[in-house]
């Protein structure tokens, strides 16, 4: 089928205006970046894209070498500054329980082999979807791990490849923007960037992409990153020559989001961010971020020159345009860049000490916005660093940072991955690691050795457990076959599920028969929620609305876990039966073990024992059964405490005269010009309620007059949220000369009745409603109390 792009040949409209930030707008350090412009701004849906694909159309080897050469890297020295030991800090003690968070929930493949190789394994994870970007191949599955869309790289990027093969790619879901961010390379040298952003979160065959390109300047970019924060797109590169022979340093592409509307050209800015040696971030990786109030965007690598260290560039926003910081070096336990990883069947390269992926995510427990991320190392048996290729063993460095916007983030703690056996080892390598809202860590990655295949596995720890110390390993698929069908790699990912904050995902390279790879996803599921071990109260009568504190068993790490109003999923609670309701939730992330409901029981709702499920965002479940008792309902009458006769004359009669009905009344009497209409008598009475949530209120009055004529008389209760009178529930009755009890009921939310103190107040008029017989008229009340529901 031959298809005409049309849509190509429209002319470039909406260019932007390259613009350039002025040294007075830069903070002192930072540089200002060369604008350049990207082209493209063409929209296509998936469906019209896949028109374009060629089912015949055959892939092969990327024959680049950059990945394999590490520069020379495998000869650093050790920075003098390196601190000691595997982890940080080294004077925490052993761990005191389990340190491995996370258990395997589904597992399911995400793009099997392509004609590409290496297949360059990477996604990213949406709120219900996978993304599976592999070189030659990208697709959307469901959390099932049931095919979505599905096309080949070379259609997708079709608009803006010049014909050549999109490959290195790279998939970021932005909960900001609720977008998809996809970024690759051409083949072709000098190459060009390629980016593509979606229309929405969820991807079918409807869904379109906006795609744009950015022609690299005589050379060629490589090993690109994609991290995407409240301000732009940030593509982070290793810059070769044409005929990738020669490392020409690194650089970064930053693209401002809200540049990235309508058509035509748009405003990027790019930054030399190393040369061929000395300080710099190596194969600089642009941080994701989900953070919608980050003060600066930020760049992370090692350090190009020395082992020992990480080196950050930070981004610096004036009118959505970028400045960049100097190199801001944080000093970790000494590293090692490692060599070749044995498997059985073949050699991998270990593709040296290269971060694979950064990311930013809110530890809710400590109220801190943390960097997280990984590389390869050679270690001991002990996991410390020792120098040269054939070291021992290779083992997965992993960092937390905190502090970020100080001028020299903080090292929070650091641990490594690593066998300590002392033959027999395995090498971890490939590895990538992500931090859940509840602090848990979890890494993904590969490992093997001469006599094993390779695996995908997953680790990680418990935010309570001894800083930087990482639980053992666990394997979520073991191929069964060996490789030596071309290098392994080059990604690997590890992200925090969007939907729920809590679950990881993680994609890793798999072998699927001999000399064929393929990918794997794997979700890791947190603890489960705590054990429901106690209700207080454990019994709530009819009609009753109070707080009940949950208390749960927190061993094993277990524990309760509610987000934000920003994710689809919460944590919930539910009564079995009817007629009991959670009205609220109260989450404190200090002490995961405990929730607060707010829980009316309706006034028929039927006695006995009721079960509480809670469940957490990630629709784990924990089930109390009997834990509730419904009892019947009870009421208390409250008499006033004192009264205030606003308008009239006080005759006789005290407040001990309102408090029951037994003949001895309050007397209020008026004097009043016949014929004239007034409303003569406003009584007001206070009481104290016995207690803040009454589930049922009312107020009583038992009153006659003394003469003869048209009067009413009205009841309201004082709202304590206004200050006021309550206009809502008011009753207004005609009152003669016989005692007669009326009722008014409060409705809605009756908390608004009671005020600081459990105070209640109300009050009863007496309105003539026609000419007065008398020129005196007294007003007598037997009675005026409140009854609450408790």
């Amino acid at each position: 089928m031959h298809l005409t792009l049309t849509r190509l040949c429209r002319p470039l409209l909406f260019a932007a205006v390259l613009t350039s930030i002025s040294p007075a707008q830069a903070p002192k350090g930072y540089t200002e970046g060369t604008p350049i412009q990207l082209q493209g701004g063409y929209t296509f849906s998936i469906e019209e894209l896949a028109r374009l694909d060629n089912p015949t159309y055959a892939g092969f080897i990327v024959p680049k070498r950059t990945e394999e050469q590490e520069l020379g890297r495998e000869n650093l020295p050790l920075a003098k500054e390196a601190l000691p030991g595997n982890r940080y800090p080294m004077d925490e003690g052993p761990a005191s329980g389990p340190l491995a968070p996370q258990t395997l929930g589904r597992s399911f493949v995400g793009e099997p082999a392509t004609q590409y190789t290496p297949p360059d394994s990477f996604g990213s994870i949406g709120p219900t979807q996978v993304c599976t970007f592999v070189n030659g191949m990208i697709n959307w599955r469901d959390k099932d791990g049931n095919l979505g869309p599905r096309i080949t790289s070379q259609a997708f990027f079709s608009s803006v490849g010049g014909g050549s093969d999109a490959i290195d790619p790279r998939a970021t879901y932005d909960p900001l923007s609720q977008k998809w961010y996809i970024v690759a390379i051409t083949f072709n040298a000098p190459n060009r960037i390629c980016l593509a952003v979606s229309n929405g979160p969820t991807i079918t065959n409807q869904s379109n992409f906006t795609f744009w390109y950015y022609q690299v300047p005589g050379a060629f970019s490589d090993y690109e990153s994609c991290g995407v924060d409240r301000y732009g797109v940030i593509v982070g590169e290793n810059t070769f020559n044409t005929s990738l022979s020669a490392f020409l340093g690194t650089a970064v592409t930053v693209i401002p989001k809200a540049n990235l509307v309508g058509s035509g050209l748009v405003t990027g800015f790019r930054f030399t961010t190393g040369g061929t040696s000395g300080t710099a971030p190596f194969s600089p990786r642009g941080v994701d971020n989900p953070d919608p109030n980050a003060p600066e965007s930020y760049i992370i690598g090692p350090n190009q020159g020395a082992t020992g260290q990480l080196v950050m560039r930070k981004l610096s926003w004036s009118n959505n345009v970028p400045s960049i910081s100097g190199n801001i070096v944080i000093n970790v336990p000494a590293t090692s860049v490692p060599g070749n990883i044995p498997s059985n069947g073949g050699s991998q390269p270990s593709l040296g000490d290269r971060i694979f992926h950064a990311q930013i995510r809110l530890n809710r427990k400590t109220n801190t916005w943390t960097l997280t991320c990984a590389h390869a190392t050679n270690c001991d048996q002990n996991g410390n660093a020792n120098g040269g290729v054939g070291a021992t063993r290779v083992g997965m460095r992993w960092y937390e940072l905190v502090n970020l916007t100080n001028a020299t983030p903080t090292l929070r703690q650091a641990g490594t991955l690593f066998d300590p056996a002392s033959s027999g080892f395995q090498y971890y390598w490939m590895g990538s690691c992500a931090m859940t809202g509840q602090g848990h860590l979890a890494i993904g990655a590969n490992s093997a050795n001469s006599s094993t295949f390779i695996r995908a596995i997953h680790a990680g720890r418990l935010f309570g457990a001894p800083l930087g110390q990482t639980g053992a390993p666990e394997t979520y698929f073991q191929s069964t076959a060996g490789y030596n069908a071309g290098r392994w790699g080059d990604y690997s990912g590890t992200f925090v599920d969007p939907a729920d904050d809590q679950t990881v995902w993680t994609i890793q390279e798999t072998v699927a028969s001999a000399g064929v790879w393929s990918t794997r996803w794997a979700e890791l599921k947190a603890p489960a929620p705590c054990p429901i071990v106690s209700l207080a109260p454990n019994s709530v009568a009819q009609g009753q609305t109070t707080n009940i504190t949950v208390t749960g068993d927190g061993s094993n790490g277990r524990e309760y876990y509610d987000n934000d109003a920003s994710f689809p999923q919460r944590l919930e609670a539910l009564f079995s039966g009817t007629g009991v309701t959670v009205n609220s939730i109260t989450f404190n992330h200090s002490n995961p073990t405990q929730v607060v409901l707010n829980v009316t029981v309706a006034a028929n709702a039927a006695t006995g024992t009721r079960n509480l499920t809670l469940t957490n965002p990630d629709r784990q479940t924990a089930t109390g059964n009997a834990v509730l008792t419904v009892t019947g309902g009870s009421n208390v009458e409250v008499a006033p405490g004192s009264f205030t006769v606003r308008l009239g004359r006080l005759a006789s009669g005290n407040v001990q005269s309102l408090a029951g009905r037994d003949g001895d009344s309050l007397v209020v009497c008026k004097f009043i010009v016949p014929n004239q209409f007034v409303e003569p008598i406003n009584v007001e009475i206070d009481g104290t309620a016995p207690g803040s949530n009454p589930t049922s209120l009312s107020f009583t009055v038992l009153s006659r007059m003394d003469t003869t004529g048209s009067f009413s008389q009205i009841l309201d209760m004082y709202n304590w949220q206004t200050n006021s009178f309550d206009a809502t529930d008011v009753r207004t009755d005609a009152v003669g000369t016989t005692f007669t009890e009326r009722t008014l009921n409060g409705t809605g939310s009756l908390g608004r009745y009671v005020g600081g103190g459990n105070a209640l107040r109300a009050r009863y008029r007496i309105k003539q409603t026609g000419p007065a017989g008398a020129s005196i008229w007294c007003q007598l009340t037997d009675r005026a109390v409140w009854t609450v529901g408790q």
